[in-house]
């Protein structure tokens, strides 16, 4: 019989026919009549509704009202007929749900931002009024402590994580306990209203009708007594040392004298002491053990200028030291300098600085020395090279060397290290020793300066190696490969000590007889004790048929022999037994020989100067 399932409102919702399930209509298995196994289903579908399908993907086949417990957010949700929304507490995600309604709380995970629903489409912000996004921004309560440990509510102002300062009800300023502890970017103590924090350029751009004082540049306070007005009596006051500054901010600030003689101007340019009377000289003067003194003079009429001189009689008259920390360029055809002796601080001295310097401007240019003769350092443009001339020789005090481009080329000893060529002398006078890339000759011999590095003679193409006057070469090692050159010695022991290889027929020789041979062709006074000679030795046997003699009772001519038989004495029992008699051979044919060659070899060697044989059994 088909099972009908029906929801709760009645409708069908699917028909199981017998022993049949359906796992596909609803999330739980619909058993039908005569299903075998349909306790495991059943309690599977227990399972499912008692956990709420817990999973990290919602249900396949949901209906209206079904629990859903999403184990990737650890939250119940519930299937409206359209998608699964929470069953309870707020949305957490980082986007904002489709889904939600009015009522609904979503907290942005990404912004750190609680918001309300007034609708499907509407929300608004139920938390902080800035984004975490945009950094800390509006006014914050805070509760701190002083060094009294008295707590003192205060409210921050921040724009983007920057605190822009602090307002305070308290009468008497306090110093926080903690410092800058949890108020980064304030420093110092708390005062009544607002205390401005330690960002820069901090203004407030508003128009103020009052103030108790203003700040001068250095952060001094400057109240109303400290200025000047522009019209009426003003009086300048001192601080507590009884010091005060007179400040005039416009362009003639003093006029000066009974007939306004003299003035003093100022403009973006230079300031500037002016006189109004034509021929007025101007006078710096100051004061010494000696009383008033003319410390700077500018005659007017001449135009000259006197330093502690009074009169001057040319442009600029100084009576004194001069010391010019800058640059002295002067203009005109001669410079004289009377004086003992000159010092001149300056590195370099240019010569023939002339507006477009060339080579031919600078020919010439150096220094003279009089004397007797002139003696002179000038520097010069050849035909083919350029250089100095000094019309003197050099010489250098001891120790000292001549270097170019910083490398020491010659001393008082010689030519240094740092000279590896000279391509243009063709000969030397004697040399104690001489050292070529890793040659060292010194004396008579010829060494090489490279650790096991060769010595070697290359003449060009079919040259070869000659040696005057029928030298010996003398000292050699034992050679060991085969382009190796040999001493007599090794040679003669080489060559007396070696295996000597031969072929012998010792075909009727023994030992002695093959050792008498032996001597013949390799005497032992030739080579050395130990000498060894290796010998393929071969022997030879020769062999004929056999010849068959056979008995008979009379004599027989059988080919080239005759058999003759006699009877031997009958009374001793031998009858008919052959005898030779008499033995005829005439052109006896054997047949064809055989030849047998033994081959084997054998060991001699020279021992107490004789070849023994040693080959062994």
């Amino acid at each position: 019989m088909t099972y009908k399932i029906n929801k709760t409102d009645g409708s069908l919702i699917a028909e199981v026919i017998d022993s049949a399930i359906d796992q596909t209509t609803i999330d739980i298995t619909l058993i039908g009549k005569n299903v075998s196994g349909y306790g495991e289903f059943i309690n599977e579908n227990f399972v499912k509704v008692l956990e709420n399908f817990a999973n990290t993907s919602q249900p396949n086949n949901p209906l209206a009202g079904q629990l859903w417990f999403d184990t990737s957010e650890n939250r119940l949700k519930v299937y409206d007929g359209f998608g699964f929304k929470n069953g309870s507490g707020p949305i957490v995600s980082g986007t904002a749900p489709t889904t939600a309604i009015q009522g609904d709380f979503w907290i942005d995970s990404a912004e750190n931002q609680l918001y309300f629903y007034t609708g499907a489409a509407s929300r608004h912000p139920a938390s902080k009024i800035w984004k975490d996004s945009q950094g800390i921004s509006g006014f914050e309560v805070d509760t701190i402590y002083d060094t009294n440990n008295a707590p003192r509510v205060i409210l921050k102002l921040w724009v983007a994580t920057t605190l822009l300062g602090i307002f305070s009800k308290y009468a008497i300023p306090f110093t926080p306990r903690d410092g800058t502890s949890g108020l980064s970017g304030f420093t110092g103590t708390i005062s009544p209203g607002f205390n401005q924090g330690t960002l820069s350029g901090m203004k407030f751009h508003v128009t103020a009708t009052t103030a108790n004082a203003l700040l001068d540049a250095y952060g001094n306070s400057k109240t109303v007594e400290n200025f000047i007005a522009t019209s009426g009596t003003s009086t300048i006051a001192t601080d507590i040392n009884g010091f005060g500054t007179l400040v005039i901010q416009n362009g003639t600030p003093l006029i000066l004298g009974p007939s306004a003689n003299s003035e003093i101007r100022v403009d973006n340019n230079a300031f500037q002491i002016v006189s109004n009377n034509s021929g007025q000289n101007f006078l710096l003067k100051v004061k010494n053990s000696s009383g008033l003194v003319d410390a700077i003079t500018v005659n007017s009429l001449n135009e000259r200028v006197g330093i502690f001189n009074n009169a001057p009689t040319v442009t600029l008259d100084v009576n004194g030291d001069v010391l010019i920390s800058g640059d002295l360029t002067v203009n005109g055809a001669t410079t004289t300098i009377s004086t003992t002796e000159l010092t001149v601080e300056d590195k370099n001295i240019i010569i023939a600085n002339v507006g477009s310097p060339t080579n031919i401007t600078a020919a010439g240019a150096g220094i003279t020395i009089r004397g007797t003769t002139n003696k002179t350092i000038a520097w010069n443009d050849h035909t083919s090279y350029t250089s100095f001339d000094i019309s003197e020789s050099i010489n250098l005090a001891a120790g000292k060397s001549l270097y170019i481009n910083g490398t020491e080329i010659l001393n008082s000893t010689g030519l240094s290290a740092a000279i590896t060529s000279a391509p243009g002398i063709i000969s030397f006078g004697p040399q104690i020793e001489v050292t070529v890339d890793n040659l060292y000759l010194n004396n008579n011999r010829l060494s090489s300066l490279d650790t096991n590095g060769n010595i070697e003679l290359a003449p060009d193409g079919t040259g070869n190696v000659v040696l005057i006057g029928s030298p010996k070469i003398t000292g050699l090692a034992d050679p060991t490969s085969d382009q190796d050159a040999t001493t007599k010695i090794w040679t003669e022991t080489y060559t007396r000590a070696r295996t000597i290889p031969l072929s012998l027929d010792i075909t009727g020789l023994n030992s002695a007889g093959i050792a008498a041979v032996l001597d013949d062709i390799a005497p032992t006074s030739y080579y050395e004790e130990g000498t060894r000679a290796r010998i393929h030795c071969t022997a030879q046997v020769i062999t004929y048929p056999a010849v068959v003699l056979t008995n008979s009772t009379s004599p027989v001519t059988t080919g080239d022999f005759v058999k003759h038989y006699i009877a031997v004495d009958k009374n001793g029992g031998n009858q008919n037994q052959p005898v030779l008699e008499d033995f005829d051979i005439n052109s006896l044919n054997l047949g064809s020989a055989t030849v047998t060659v033994t081959r084997s070899l054998k060991i001699f060697e020279i021992q107490s100067s004789l070849w023994t044989d040693i080959t062994g059994p």
